[in-house]
């Protein structure tokens, strides 16, 4: 699986867990405290589009990227969207 298919596939998981987005793109804490599962999983759905667009344009500092992508998938992790095992094998997958 590529990095692009691999963020679309998180994606494609927040939105079948539709429930847990808030109706606006971001509504995160402006004081930077972590908020509740729905603002944790929005702000990490922004994080995944903000991903794809660097993949596609071919502008992406995949220092960078690796690091968002870490924080998106312990997002994922603690709400309980996947296991440590799964994230772990998706990367290893990961061309």
């Amino acid at each position: 699986m590529t990095r692009l298919e691999l963020i679309e596939m998180y994606l494609n998981c927040l939105r079948d867990r539709e429930d847990l987005l808030p109706d606006s793109i971001y509504s995160g804490s402006k004081e930077g405290c972590a908020g509740d599962a729905r603002q944790n999983l929005n702000h990490a759905w922004f994080m995944l589009l903000q991903i794809k667009r660097w993949l596609i344009s071919g502008k992406s500092d995949s220092g960078k990227l690796d690091r968002w992508l870490a924080f998106v998938q312990g997002v994922l992790w603690v709400n309980k969207l996947y296991s440590v095992d799964q994230l772990r094998d998706h990367i290893r997958e990961t061309k």
